[in-house]
């Protein structure tokens, strides 16, 4: 019998605790419901949102990959670039020669590597590997060739290099972007989204060569990103988060009206969220209420059995 008592008795012990886990929770929720919610009544349908949430950098390179392959003159920039570093990368002859002119070694996309091609720009726009690649490269035009050799690229020139620096210009931030959000274990959903927000700064670079391409790329991450950040998940993280709270939604991604703008949940979605998930919190704390006193219940009810037995 004093066994028994004594593993209901952990029994009950367990469930105060986790009772008063869920009774701290909802104390915490509820002083911030009551300085936050109005009493006015929204109706959101939930049904479409899903309990599995997508990782915030890699749903950004999707929408960077998105806008690539629908902009025909970025691909063919790109590629146009690529094969040069890939030439040099092939040829052992060459990459000598390239060596003796610059310390800096060529940088190749990488499918699998995030912001490789943001590196490999960066190392095109580099004014000494730039003349050195132009100068291996003239030197290759005029070398006698054998007939069953390739056909060497084409010697890059000035415009290359101003097309290169814009393109380059207008996807930094998207690399800075993900490397803010692939940071480390402490990045918060407020992170992903300023981040998200700032890169939206691409709105004021005035493009030459690649206008088009900038206005795909921001409706790309706007589709994106969006219903990412629209998710309960999301929008909860950042209600708990005490630095920020709900100040990050109110975060302008632009000024000009004409601009593409990053559209994100209104005031009124996210106190809808929130309130949900407080009455769900409570009907689970009343749960564990119920149950906490059934365990005591029982376990009064034992400890008068044992008192008459021993009478």
């Amino acid at each position: 019998m004093t066994m028994t008592m004594a593993k209901n008795h952990e029994t009950q012990m367990n469930q105060i605790q986790t009772n008063a886990a869920h009774l701290s929770l909802k104390f915490r929720t509820k002083m911030t419901l009551t300085l936050f919610l109005s009493e006015d009544s929204i109706n959101y349908d939930f049904s479409g949102i899903s309990s599995h949430t997508e990782c915030a950098a890699h749903t950004l390179q999707l929408a960077i990959n998105d806008a690539i392959k629908t902009d025909e003159s970025t691909k063919v920039h790109i590629n146009y670039l690529n094969s040069r570093m890939v030439f040099f990368k092939t040829s052992r002859e060459w990459s000598d020669e390239l060596r003796q002119l610059t310390n800096l070694d060529v940088v190749m996309i990488i499918p699998t590597r995030w912001n490789a091609m943001l590196d490999m720009l960066d190392r095109f726009n580099n004014v000494e590997f730039y003349n050195a690649v132009h100068t291996v490269l003239l030197k290759v035009q005029n070398t006698n060739r054998p007939r069953n050799m390739k056909t060497p690229p084409i010697v890059p020139n000035v415009y290359d290099l101003k097309k290169s620096l814009e393109l380059f210009k207008i996807l930094r931030p998207m690399r800075d972007a993900t490397d803010t959000l692939q940071g480390g274990d402490s990045q918060t959903s407020n992170c992903a989204i300023l981040a998200t927000a700032n890169a939206f700064r691409i709105n004021k670079i005035k493009a030459e060569f690649f206008d088009n391409f900038k206005k795909s790329l921001l409706n790309s991450v706007k589709h994106r990103m969006e219903p990412l950040f629209n998710k309960t998940e999301f929008i909860l993280a950042a209600f708990l988060d005490p630095a920020q709270k709900f100040s990050i939604f109110e975060f302008e991604t632009t000024a000009n009206l004409d601009d593409i703008r990053l559209i994100l949940p209104s005031l009124d979605f996210i106190k809808y969220v929130v309130a949900r998930k407080y009455s769900l919190e409570e009907t689970i704390l009343q749960t564990t209420s119920t149950s906490c006193l059934t365990t005591t219940t029982t376990t009064t009810t034992i400890s008068n059995t044992s008192e008459k037995f021993a009478q």
